[in-house]
Order: C-alpha cells, then sequence, then structure tokens
C-alpha cells in the first residue's frame, strides 16, 4: 500500500513507516486505572494474586504500572503472581497456575489482578468453585466486552471491574480520519500528532455496567 500511495490506517496494530498512524488506547493510562480502582476497592490495604502476560506488549505494560503503583502503596502486598506462557492452550495455562495459588493463600488475600480480562474470567471460575461470593475478593482487569460485562453483572460472579477497550469508538475514528484525510485532504499532521491516536478506555462495574451490556 506505501508503493501504491493508499493511505494506511491501522487499529490496536502497532505503528509502521507504511502506515500513517494506528488508533488504541493507552495502556499505561489503562494500567494506572485499573490498579487505581483495586486499590481503593481495598482501602490501600491488604494481598492480592496477580495474573500477568509477559509476551503480550500491552499486558506487560500494564503489569509495570502495577508494580509501579504498588512500590508508593507498601501496604499493599503481591502474595502470589503466575505469568501466562502458552497463549494456544491458555485456558490451562491460567488455570493451572493461579489455581495454585488461590488454594495455598485461601483466605489470604483481598483483591485480584489480571493483566486481560480473559484471564480473570478463569480466575473467576477458579474462586466460585471454591466456593467464594461476590464481595469476597475485589477482581479488576482490562479489554472489555460482553462476557466481561455478564461477570460484572451477575450476583454470583466475583469479576469486579475491567477497563474497557472501545473498540467500536476506535472504528469510527479511524473512518473519521480517512474522511478528513484522503476526501478532504487535511493534512495528516492536523489530525493527529505523531504515529498514535489515543481514544479514553472506560472503567466499567457495577455501577455504570448496564450502559455496555447489549440485549
Amino acid at each position: 500500500v506505501k508503493k501504491a500511495g493508499i493511505p494506511l490506517i491501522t487499529a490496536v496494530a502497532g505503528t509502521s513507516p507504511h502506515s500513517l498512524f494506528d488508533i488504541q488506547v493507552n495502556d499505561y493510562v489503562a494500567g494506572a486505572q485499573t490498579t487505581m480502582y483495586l486499590l481503593s476497592k481495598m482501602s490501600y490495604r491488604g494481598e492480592i494474586l496477580t495474573a500477568r502476560f509477559e509476551q503480550n506488549v500491552a499486558s506487560r505494560i500494564r503489569g509495570k504500572i502495577l508494580d509501579v503503583i504498588l512500590s508508593e502503596n507498601q501496604a499493599v502486598k503481591v502474595l502470589g503472581s503466575h505469568s501466562m506462557a502458552r497463549t494456544a492452550s491458555w485456558r490451562d495455562d491460567v488455570r493451572n497456575g493461579m489455581q495454585a495459588l488461590i488454594l495455598q493463600n485461601k483466605g489470604k488475600f483481598q483483591g485480584a489482578w489480571a493483566s486481560w480480562d480473559g484471564q480473570a474470567w478463569v480466575i473467576d471460575d477458579i474462586l466460585r468453585a471454591q466456593g467464594m461470593k461476590k464481595g469476597d475478593v475485589v477482581m479488576v482487569s482490562v479489554d472489555g466486552g460482553q462476557e466481561s460485562y455478564r461477570r460484572i453483572k451477575d450476583p454470583e460472579s466475583l469479576f469486579t471491574a475491567t477497563v474497557a477497550i472501545p473498540f467500536e469508538t476506535i472504528g469510527e475514528k479511524a473512518v473519521e480520519a480517512m474522511d478528513q484525510i484522503v476526501v478532504k485532504k487535511t493534512p495528516k499532521d492536523k489530525v493527529v500528532n505523531g504515529p498514535y491516536m489515543w481514544v479514553d478506555a472506560v472503567l466499567v462495574d457495577g455501577s455504570n455496567v448496564d450502559q455496555f451490556i447489549t440485549k
């Protein structure tokens, strides 16, 4: 497309010298949102378990922000952490790693932090199988989507909140930007500064989840 002179805008895909820019949320901000929500619900005191994914840049960034925030809030301790390795069988990977941590630390932790929502679903199922009820543990993550919203709404689920990536908004921004640059001939630098166009992620919990569930 670069050789043909075709403008390329990507969505949550990273940048390239052959594209105009990428549209995505700022994972440094999303990581701060989800972690600060967790700490506030715990009154900045207690123990947590974490599920990480170091092979994905967005998940890794969120984990680094978690570490920075915890370094300044030392009344919150990480009792155990599992880093997901296998992606093809990720559910089994998360289930095996987190189930061991949950059993080892049963009754000792008040929070659970997951780097992305799929991990939180697995943790939620494990906690429920252990007989835990909503409110026993605060669990947060990042991504969004109907499965996450359903769990947040479910009175039996321990999934507390997610920082949702607004994929529909990203799609709208891409169309708007293409119209401005290609049709209206607006210079790219007037539409976006640099290789990224940022959109705001939205924290979804029990107070606003009904706005996001599709009937």
